[in-house]
């Protein structure tokens, strides 16, 4: 199983370490977190400071929205102007360009960018920034229709922002900000390839591993030898090496013939043979023992338990490792942050570590080995 695992592991190490690389890369990225913190409305400082000189689309319309909600809004109108005078202009610049007019009661300019917008992508963020600029003109009459036509085509998006804006008379019109999958996918493409530790192409690293799958399988159903672990003495062993049964006991050819030649041997010799019997079993016990403090998986590849051992171990390392790299693989965007992993993989360390030294110890204790 491990050797199957392993080779799967090489199978797919080309994609994983892709993945990994971009991901790290991503979380890396100063722009990154600062646009994260920009449209989720987490921090606008932080922006201000990273973003003034980036020059990708992404970071200049979050850089313009940091400006208008610090009140800078003349410095945010000249950039969104620059971002709405391309020839794909995106709804998101043209809203928040007008919400940037609306700020400085240039209403009919407002208007004009909502319009402009709406054409692009209709939406009810739009509708709604013209009602209230309707409104806020005393047209009410327009006001109410926009007001309605935003509440179906999103009812719950209307009311929601209506109750925060009456908390908050600030809050006058709505910002457009980056989707979270928006958000993902210039994370994504702004990173590098990342992580990429072999000398060969991944489609060579691809093929050796899927040969070697193969190979395996084929020799595993070929070789009739297995290996044994002798009930005796604890030595693993392979067939050739001489394989009996004594009283449904397997056992390795050596303790085979000890038990043979203590038949016929005198009673010093076989009190001998005893003796140092229970000395190395007691030597086993005791080192046992004291490898079953080290991290849980150790003491159960120490005595032959390879496949147990393992598990247990790269659980325990996992959770450790996961804990130490926390801080340096958030990328800040929302909902993937992972300090709430910390906790229960702490907690699942440490049920690992007290479940593998009691078991050890309690089976030592009842005649183990």
């Amino acid at each position: 199983v491990v050797v199957y695992v392993a080779l799967l592991g090489v199978l797919f190490s080309p994609y994983l370490f892709k993945q990994l690389g971009t991901f790290l890369s991503a979380a890396a990225s100063t722009d990154v977190k600062a646009i994260a913190a920009v449209n989720e409305g987490r921090d606008n400082s932080y922006a201000l400071t990273v973003l003034a000189s980036s020059s990708s689309a992404q970071a200049r319309f979050s850089y313009a929205l940091a400006l208008k909600r610090v009140g800078r809004y003349q410095d945010a109108i000249s950039l969104y102007s620059e971002l709405a005078s391309v020839d794909s202009p995106t709804w998101e610049a043209l809203n928040n360009l007008g919400n940037a007019y609306t700020a400085t009661n240039r209403f009919d300019l407002a208007k004009e960018a909502y319009s402009k917008a709406y054409k692009i992508k209709p939406t009810a963020i739009a509708l709604y920034n013209l009602s209230q600029v309707y409104r806020g003109t005393l047209d009410y009459e327009k006001g109410d229709k926009y007001y309605a036509d935003a509440s179906a085509l999103d009812r719950d998006l209307v009311s929601g922002f209506t109750s925060l804006a009456s908390e908050n008379p600030n809050r006058f019109v709505i910002d457009e900000v980056y989707s979270v999958s928006r958000l993902w996918e210039f994370a994504l493409r702004s990173s590098g390839d990342g992580l990429y530790p072999y000398p060969v192409p991944p489609v060579v690293v691809a093929a050796m591993a899927a040969f070697l799958l193969v190979l395996f399988a084929a020799l595993d159903v070929l070789m009739k030898s297995r290996a044994f672990k002798c009930s005796r003495c604890g030595r693993v062993a392979c067939d050739k090496c001489g394989k009996s049964q004594h009283l449904g006991q397997t056992m390795c050819g050596q303790c085979h013939s000890a038990m043979a030649r203590g038949k016929d041997a005198n009673r010093a010799e076989r009190v001998t043979e005893l003796l140092a019997a229970h000395e190395k079993k007691n030597t086993q016990r005791a080192r046992t023992r004291l490898i079953s403090f080290a991290p849980p998986g150790i003491v159960q590849l120490y005595v032959g338990n390879v496949l147990g051992g393992t598990v247990l171990l790269w659980a325990f390392l996992f959770a450790g490792v996961t804990i130490w790299l926390n801080p340096f693989i958030s990328t800040g965007l929302m909902g993937m942050s992972h300090g709430w992993l910390t906790p229960p993989l702490a907690a699942l360390m440490v049920i690992l570590y007290v479940a593998s030294t009691f078991s050890t110890n309690r089976r030592l204790e009842s005649g183990w080995l």
